[in-house]
């Protein structure tokens, strides 16, 4: 009973069981398996063929790391879903997984989702229907997805989380930054760093709305010029969006076709340093050797 409450819990807590009702979300975590992982411990590899499992995390951090990449691609956190290809593939996995820290996972197999004993026709088949439909948002660039599909798929490469625009201005500029040295990405404003949609604080009169919204554009204008330049400003555009039942300022921006640098002073002495995107974090990079070899490898023709 203690294993079916903690299960249970955890899929309540997994957004993308969130059109299941309680009863479908009961037959889960019937047939769901608690595992500890230590911190260290693979959960899978691409170079092995696994059972078909897909999991969801309970606590801890994973990190994932794709195939012919180097580093971790997405980090993982509390209740995400995860490993659903392997349901319907006979092929290795197509990345690894590995614990930051001390980890809880549920484990499902696909034996017994196919179980009718255990799981009805109905909620097997809107389970697999959940998993493609993950699956399928995969295909999609961030550019052409939704807030909230964005927000499934978690922190990465392409996408950062900001819970506030004041305390984040700094950290969104050298985003802006890292992002604009790779392939481009996109900010979200008023998401923390799990997923958890807080949104922005925003008056309801609409013209003191429409004011603050241009404010709080002007801040990271204003940051991109003086930290940037004001030549990569036609890179960066801005949205508004309240799908979600609360405010979150997205911020996208195209790559650049030259580096970008950030500024900034130091003991009244102004330096430049280079920012790369590494899986979801913004790397500083200030020797010169390691600007160079980034740039000949992304900028040279």
């Amino acid at each position: 009973m203690k294993d079916y409450q903690f299960a249970l819990t955890a899929i309540e807590n997994c957004p993308d069981f969130n059109d299941f009702t309680h009863e479908e979300k009961g037959m889960l975590a019937v047939i769901a398996e608690v595992i500890d992982y230590k911190k260290g411990r693979q959960v899978f590899s691409m170079d092995k063929l696994e059972e078909k499992h897909f999991y969801i995390l309970c606590s801890g951090k994973l990190a994932l790391t794709l195939k012919d990449k180097k580093g971790p691609k997405k980090i993982l956190t509390c209740g995400k879903l995860f490993g659903e290809i392997a349901v319907f593939s006979k092929k290795n996995r197509l990345g690894t997984i590995e614990c930051l820290e001390d980890s809880v996972l549920l484990e499902f197999d696909k034996d017994k989702i196919m179980n009718r004993e255990l799981i009805s026709s109905q909620v097997a088949l809107k389970i697999c229907i959940t998993l493609t439909e993950k699956i399928a948002r995969y295909l999609y660039p961030d550019d052409e997805l939704g807030i909230k599909d964005l927000i499934q798929n978690g922190e990465g490469e392409t996408l950062e989380f900001k819970k506030g625009l004041n305390e984040s201005k700094k950290s969104i500029v050298e985003a802006i930054a890292a992002f604009m040295n790779l392939k481009g990405g996109t900010i979200l404003v008023g998401v923390e760093d799990d997923g958890n949609i807080i949104g922005m604080s925003m008056p309801s009169n609409k013209a003191a709305l429409i004011q603050t919204r241009d404010q709080y554009q002007r801040k990271i204008i204003d940051g991109t010029k003086a930290k940037i330049d004001s030549h990569f400003l036609d890179l960066i555009s801005f949205d508004w969006d309240n799908s979600t039942g609360r405010i979150i300022m997205r911020i996208d921006c195209l790559p650049a076709g030259s580096p970008v640098f950030y500024r900034e002073k130091i003991k009244k002495e102004e330096k430049e340093y280079y920012f790369v995107r590494t899986g979801s974090e913004n790397i500083k990079l200030s020797k010169t050797s390691e600007i160079v070899s980034h740039v000949i490898k992304k900028f040279k023709p």
